[in-house]
């Protein structure tokens, strides 16, 4: 049956990061550092940048980029909290992580927290989704994000055998549970299941009812 979508989440530094070679001014009145400064608002904007990512993100992230021409390295992080501490550190230009919505590394962020949500401005292929969500808390609205389906999957077990019953028990209960998920006090990706026997093309397991 089908699962809830995992959505890349991309993050940046709010204010943009820094390129070109820091010079040292000798006049007086001149202050600061005079170095352009790049902003990463849209997944395109990472062409030929550098970015941590964490999980199977770093093998998404390799296929978007070659078949995008977009020439990004990857750079693997442990977790979250280790893709963000690159990141602010500037050894990256932005953090690709996943998972379902909300995700607790994204919702445990602010708005003042230095990083910004990065929305995805290429078409989805199939089959991948765009899917629009919002993160109040860092001050996102309406943002595309690039999402997997996900499918509750089993070996083909004999419908009749021990493990067979098993897996059916398991689907009947979901099915017949299911409104119950949703509005009950859960993970809110629950209710991104709409049609629970829509399999995505793959052969369904015979005998949940």
């Amino acid at each position: 049956m089908p699962l809830h979508t995992n959505l890349l989440h991309m993050l940046s530094l709010h204010d943009g990061y820094r390129v070109g070679e820091y010079k040292r001014s000798l006049l007086p009145w001149s202050q600061g550092d005079s170095r352009e400064i790049r902003y990463v608002h849209n997944f395109t904007d990472l062409k030929n940048q550098s970015v941590a990512a964490v999980g199977s993100t770093i093998l998404l992230g390799q296929k978007l980029s070659e078949s995008n021409n977009l020439n990004i390295t990857f750079r693997k992080a442990a977790n979250d909290d280790e893709a963000i501490k690159m990141l602010k550190d500037m050894q990256v230009q932005a953090v690709f992580t996943d998972g379902g919505w909300p995700l607790p590394s994204i919702t445990r962020l602010h708005s003042d927290s230095g990083l910004a949500l990065v929305e995805y401005d290429l078409p989805a292929q199939s089959p991948f989704v765009i899917v629009k969500r919002n993160y109040e808390n860092m001050d996102a609205f309406n943002l595309k994000f690039l999402g997997s389906p996900n499918l509750l999957v089993t070996r083909p077990f004999k419908p009749n055998g021990e493990m067979g019953k098993r897996v059916a028990a398991l689907q009947s209960c979901l099915l017949r549970h299911l409104e119950q998920l949703q509005e009950g006090r859960f993970q809110a990706a629950w209710k991104e299941i709409k049609s629970p026997n829509d399999t995505l093309g793959v052969t369904r397991f015979p005998g949940g009812k």
